[in-house]
């Protein structure tokens, strides 16, 4: 990794394993983890959606990588959902 790598990679990265290894450790008790379940969910969303956002900026911000933002409006959008789809992978 050079002076060019992106500083977001891992918090992502570890992130996602995080919230994977956390969400596969949960019992499946529907009434008493349902809100612990709810809330790893929410912060999973809000969370991915800081990083992923700033990850993309971060790696189109290069004049060596143009961009015309199509890639920071979609990760605007939809950053979100990938940080659902983590804690809900070790289910299936």
């Amino acid at each position: 990794m050079g002076a060019e790598s992106n500083p977001y990679w891992l918090p992502v990265y570890v992130l996602a394993a995080l919230l994977a290894v956390v969400a596969g450790g949960l019992p499946s008790r529907p009434r008493s983890l349902l809100i612990l379940q709810a809330l790893l969910l929410l912060s999973a969303a809000v969370l991915f959606q800081l990083f992923i956002v700033r990850h993309v900026v971060w790696a189109y911000a290069h004049p060596f990588n143009p961009s015309d933002g199509a890639a920071v409006a979609f990760s605007t959008v939809f950053g979100w959902l990938e940080g659902l789809v983590w804690p809900i992978l070790p289910f299936f």
